[in-house]
């Protein structure tokens, strides 16, 4: 009869995302964890264990995707994480993480990463946060009454 050998199993593998906001203060923790079980019958099993996150702008986001050839890195919309009271909604506070490829800057002065819920797109077609874009309204407003274009 031949000698059996005994196998290790891989050891255990973990994977952790520990986010932090531009305070200091930890936003979310989550991660992924594969392990390898030596089954009785001397068969090696590995299981895996993840977290996911839903993001701001819809997508499931887990911390493995950090990790390949094209990773999915996230970004905060700050509005989420101190978002204003308002009398119909209260004040809603949410994790703020979206996708960089879900995230839109804003093209006004602030320049701040926003998420679908807090953009709002201008009469030029660009997206601006709702600060931003109410003073791009006035302006826009005031240049169409004090100015007309030559071409007409």
């Amino acid at each position: 009869m031949a000698r059996q050998q005994f196998q290790v199993p891989p050891a255990k593998q973990q994977i952790q995302a520990l986010i932090y906001g531009r305070d200091g203060k930890p936003i979310l923790t989550i991660g992924m964890e594969e392990y390898a079980v030596l089954e009785p019958d001397g068969s090696v099993s590995v299981r895996k264990i993840g977290e996911n996150l839903v993001t701001e702008d819809g997508q499931v986001w887990n911390a493995s995707m950090m990790m390949g050839n094209k990773p999915i890195l996230l970004g905060l919309c700050e509005l989420c994480r101190d978002p204003a009271w308002s009398l119909l909604h209260g004040k809603r506070q949410s994790h703020g993480l979206v996708t960089q490829r879900g995230g839109t800057l804003c093209a006004g002065d602030c320049g701040r990463l926003l998420c679908p819920r807090h953009r709002t797109r201008c009469r030029d077609g660009k997206y601006r946060c709702r600060a931003c874009a109410r003073r791009f309204r006035i302006k826009d407003f005031l240049h169409r009454l004090l100015f007309v274009s030559e071409g007409q």
